[in-house]
C-alpha cells in the first residue's frame, strides 16, 4: 500500500519541477544586458514562483509534503527548494498537515494498523504531547515536546536537553524498554507505549508484558505508562499503569500517575524516589515538573 502511495506522489513531484522549470524565466537576454566573457555568455534567471496563483501554490507544497511524510523525511527538505518555499513552509498550515498525514499513513502502514480503534488510538498519541513546567502551576518557561516530532512517534526518545538538568536522571521515551541501555544505568526510565504496539511484539523483545496483557483493556485504557529503573538488568522489573483512559494523563504530572499504579511487577521504584538520589531534589522533584498529554492540559 505505501509503495502504490508513494508512486502516486512521484507524479506531483514531477509536476512541481516542471512548474518550477517554467517558471525560472530569464530576467534578461544577451541583446538587452549581455554579461559576454571571451569564453561563455552569463545568464542570469529570476524565479517567479511568487507570481504563481494560490491554489496551484497550495497544491505544489501539499503534494510533496505528504510525499516527505510517507517516507519520514523531515518537511524542511523542502525549504531548499528556493527562498519562497523556506518561507512558505513555516507559514503555511496546510503543508505541515500534509506532512503529518503523510506519516501517520506510514505508520499505519509500517505496524500494520487497520482496526478503526487502533487508527484514533494513533492519532491521539501522534498528536499527544511531552510538557516540561519547571515552575509549578505556571505557564513561565513552559516547553513542550510534541510526539510528532520524533524521528519515530511510536518507538523515539525525546531529548531533553532543553529542559534543565532532568536528562541526567530522567529518560522519557515512547514505545517499551527491551533491553538495558548503558547511558540510562543511573536513570529513572519512563516509557509511553499505545497498547497495540507492545501487542505486537509479544513473541519478540516485549515478551516480558505478557502476564500483564490480558488485564490492559484498550477500550478503556489505549495507552500505558510504565517506570523502570535503566541500571537493572531484570526486565520483568518494571511498574505500570494501564487502567487510565488517554485523557486522564493530562490530570497529574508524572510522579502523581506513577503514584496511582496499583500494579506493580518485579521490584518497586519507590527506592527510586528516596534513595540514593535524594527524594524531592532529584527523581521525585523531576518527576513533578512533566507532564504528558493527549489534549488539554489541567493545571496542577
Amino acid at each position: 500500500m505505501l509503495k502504490s502511495i508513494l508512486l502516486s506522489k512521484a507524479s506531483v513531484l514531477t509536476l512541481t519541477a516542471v512548474v518550477l522549470t517554467s517558471l525560472m524565466t530569464p530576467a534578461w537576454s544577451m541583446e538587452d544586458h549581455p554579461e559576454q566573457t571571451d569564453t561563455h555568455t552569463i545568464t542570469r534567471k529570476r524565479n517567479n514562483f511568487s507570481k504563481c496563483p494560490e491554489a496551484l501554490v497550495g497544491h505544489l507544497l501539499t503534494g510533496p509534503a505528504y510525499n516527505l511524510g510517507a517516507q519520514n523525511e523531515p518537511l524542511d527538505t523542502l525549504a531548499g527548494v528556493c527562498t519562497d518555499w523556506r518561507r512558505l513552509i513555516k507559514e503555511r498550515e496546510s503543508a505541515k498537515r500534509s506532512w503529518h498525514n503523510g506519516r501517520l499513513v506510514m505508520l499505519k502502514t509500517t505496524h500494520g494498523i487497520t482496526d478503526p480503534q487502533e487508527k484514533e488510538t494513533l492519532h491521539r498519541f501522534y498528536n499527544g504531547k511531552l510538557i516540561y513546567r519547571p515552575i509549578a502551576g505556571s505557564d513561565d518557561e513552559i516547553i513542550t515536546l510534541h510526539i510528532s516530532g520524533l524521528k519515530n512517534p511510536l518507538k523515539g526518545t525525546f531529548d531533553l536537553s532543553s529542559c534543565g538538568d532532568t536528562g541526567q536522571y530522567l529518560s522519557i521515551a515512547t514505545g517499551c524498554h527491551t533491553g538495558k541501555k548503558a547511558k540510562n544505568a543511573k536513570k529513572v526510565e519512563v516509557w509511553i507505549a499505545p497498547r497495540f504496539v507492545i501487542a505486537r511484539d509479544l513473541q519478540g523483545p516485549a515478551s516480558h508484558f505478557a502476564p500483564i496483557m490480558d488485564r490492559w483493556v484498550a477500550e478503556t485504557a489505549p495507552v500505558g505508562l510504565f517506570f523502570t529503573w535503566g541500571g537493572w538488568d531484570n526486565l520483568d522489573s518494571y511498574d505500570y499503569l494501564t487502567t487510565h483512559s488517554i485523557d486522564s494523563f493530562s490530570s497529574g504530572n508524572l510522579y502523581k500517575l506513577w503514584l496511582r499504579m496499583s500494579s506493580v511487577r518485579g521490584v518497586w521504584l519507590c527506592p527510586l524516589f528516596e534513595f540514593p538520589l535524594g527524594g524531592c531534589t532529584t527523581s521525585t522533584g523531576i518527576t513533578q515538573r512533566f507532564h504528558v498529554s493527549f489534549g488539554e492540559l489541567k493545571k496542577d
